[in-house]
């Protein structure tokens, strides 16, 4: 499935979180290339907007169910929390895009959710973009029981992060639950 942001554009040009959303308030338009989009919601999927066409937008890209819950757990989370504003999900930063952006305890950062493997090239990339655009990242691994192992053998963007972050990686496991390692 193509996915777009979690948040676009409704016929007013407001701007809507398919988390508050249902269909009766589309027709939706993509933020970023004003193309159609159509809410996704269900009991069995966390609420998306998909593209019509979705060779039309650069941001049109697959992504997992657990992707979708994590940043959805993470933004709820955050949305709650009482030092943190400016909450969004997928909001556009110049050319980038982070899975969330948040203002927390006045300081912009952006929080990519890592599930799958990127190329090495493409972390240390997005890095230097949020710098030089003065917001923070946050790289957010999954937690799994592969980590408990005696001997765990991490993937070569897992050890820049870790050396990225002084010696740590951080790993979420639920809603705002974050282990550093």
């Amino acid at each position: 499935m193509f996915l777009c942001s979690p948040s676009n554009e409704n016929e007013n040009g407001q701007i809507v979180a398919a988390y508050f959303s249902t269909k009766a308030d589309g027709p939706f338009a993509c933020v970023d290339c004003r193309e159609e989009v159509f809410l996704r919601a269900g009991r069995s999927q966390v609420d998306h907007f998909a593209h019509a066409n979705p060779i039309t937008c650069k941001f049109a890209l697959g992504e997992s169910e657990l992707h979708r819950r994590c940043k959805m757990e993470i933004f709820e989370g955050l949305r709650q929390h009482p030092n943190t504003t400016n909450v969004a999900l997928e909001r556009s930063i110049g050319e980038m895009r982070p899975d969330i952006f948040a203002i927390i305890n006045e300081t912009p950062v952006a929080i990519e959710v890592q599930i799958s493997s990127l190329s090495l090239e493409t972390i240390i990339q997005r890095t230097i973009r949020y710098a030089q655009n003065g917001n923070y990242v946050l790289w957010l691994l999954r937690w799994t029981r592969a980590l408990d192992a005696p001997r765990y053998a991490p993937k070569v963007w897992e050890r820049w992060i870790h050396a990225a972050y002084l010696g740590r990686a951080y790993y979420w496991t639920e809603g705002l639950t974050v282990v550093p390692c």
